[in-house]
């Protein structure tokens, strides 16, 4: 359980970021991405490590942040967070959020509860958090289970496909040479090739 963390700014929505540049913030989010980040300090030249996040919430798909390896080493791609003080800060023409001395993050819901699909009554019973941080976190996981399913439905579609080009393709194997086949053959005449592509590269002419 972590422990009580005073908070220096309001709960907004990822989506209201920009209006906070330069203020301590809380969210609550769900990671889509873990990105070990390497940077210079300019003081010293000493290199030190930052865990880059990326993650989204209902108003905003994609919004990165960056951790100390205290707030991040055990956060998982697919894990709800309460990021606590979180500076809102300008970087890459872009904004970003970024830990401080005074941040926290607290994991509310791993991976592997959101995967379970229980029903989110169930899953919310044991996150200790206030009413109006616990109606923002109900529509958090909504939003990643509705992203999970989509990534899901999308697998399996293309899953389907490529078996039914399969079976398509076996049951006209009979008619068909391979490529080191059809490269010996010496008189070649309005040749069909079917195949799927592993890699492509382009090159500049």
């Amino acid at each position: 359980m972590a422990g009580f963390v005073s908070w220096y700014g309001p709960l907004i929505d990822l989506s209201a970021a920009a209006g906070h540049l330069g203020g301590f913030v809380q969210f609550l989010a769900s990671v889509r991405r873990v990105l070990p980040h390497q940077e210079q300090n300019a003081a010293d030249g000493r290199a030190f490590q930052k865990t880059m996040l990326e993650v989204g919430d209902d108003t905003r798909s994609r919004f990165c942040v960056s951790l100390w390896p205290k707030h991040g080493s055990s956060v998982l791609a697919g894990d709800v967070l309460l990021l606590q003080n979180i500076k809102i800060v300008e970087f890459r023409n872009g904004l970003e959020g970024r830990a401080s001395q005074i941040s926290a993050v607290q994991v509310l819901l791993n991976s592997k509860d959101l995967v379970k699909q229980s029903g989110i009554d169930e899953l919310m019973i044991n996150c200790k958090v206030g009413d109006n941080t616990k109606s923002k976190l109900r529509r958090v996981v909504e939003w990643a289970w509705m992203q999970h399913n989509k990534c899901t439905l999308s697998e399996n579609y293309h899953k389907v496909r490529l078996k039914n080009w399969k079976d398509e393709k076996e049951k006209e194997s009979g008619n068909f040479l391979s490529i080191s086949e059809l490269l010996s053959q010496s008189k070649l005449h309005g040749v069909g090739v079917y195949a799927s592509i592993s890699k492509m590269v382009l090159t500049e002419i």
